[in-house]
């Protein structure tokens, strides 16, 4: 997405990627793995009930059920607000990043140092830029951050010629890891940006935990 007024040029993901990325052959067999997948948990699940309990097969499945289409209706939601809301704004005297969830930052333009990238995640899903981060600094070493997948490559390099700061780092098309770029640049980064694999173990286990305790307490409810 392309927006130019007298005194803003916008840029913000298009949608039209993300349909094009879930259209390719590698995106279409994931997806088919993840449904067998999905079928050979929910076999193994009521198997493993009866087994324990007969009878319960159908509650154990019913919960791994009402997990994953809360799962699937998280990750539809914060698709829809990614598109909706992140937005990059650059003006006469400023730029300003919108994320997904509306919360804006922004650096005075005659101060920013350069824009970068780095690999700041591993991504499966093969969608363009899925695992680079894009960071925009300034001379006092903050930042705006924010993950480049999703966000079109082309426009977004226009907005960095226009800001008139140095961009070759970004322009090249390889990035560095996230270790090699945080040793090079001296720069503050967000936690979960800057040890995001880390970040969402953590966030992974705090989640888990509890959803295995629930999910157990309705079949002991019901068994």
């Amino acid at each position: 997405m392309r927006q130019e007024t007298a005194n803003a040029f916008t840029v913000g993901p298009d949608s039209r990627t993300y349909r094009e990325e879930m259209k390719r052959p590698r995106t279409i067999v994931l997806l088919v793995i993840a449904l067998i997948t999905l079928v050979v948990e929910s076999a193994a699940a009521w198997y493993s009930f009866e087994q324990d309990d007969p009878g319960s097969g159908v509650v154990g499945v019913m919960s791994l059920g009402a997990f994953m289409i809360m799962l699937c209706g998280v990750l539809v939601l914060c698709s829809i607000l990614f598109y909706r809301n992140s937005r990059l704004v650059l003006t006469p005297e400023e730029i300003v990043h919108r994320n997904w969830r509306g919360r804006t930052r922004r650096l005075p333009r005659n101060r920013i140092a350069g824009v970068s990238k780095a690999i700041y995640a591993e991504d499966p899903s093969g969608v363009k830029n899925g695992g680079v981060l894009t960071v925009i600094a300034d001379t006092d070493g903050r930042t705006i951050s924010f993950g480049t997948g999703g966000w079109p490559e082309e426009e977004l390099a226009e907005l960095w010629q226009r800001l008139g700061a140095p961009c070759e780092q970004w322009l090249a098309p390889e990035a560095p890891p996230m270790k090699e770029f945080r040793r090079r640049n001296r720069v503050r980064l967000p936690l979960y940006h800057a040890h995001f694999q880390g970040f969402m173990m953590l966030v992974g286990t705090a989640i888990t935990f509890p959803l295995i305790v629930v999910i157990m307490a309705v079949a002991s409810a019901f068994g």
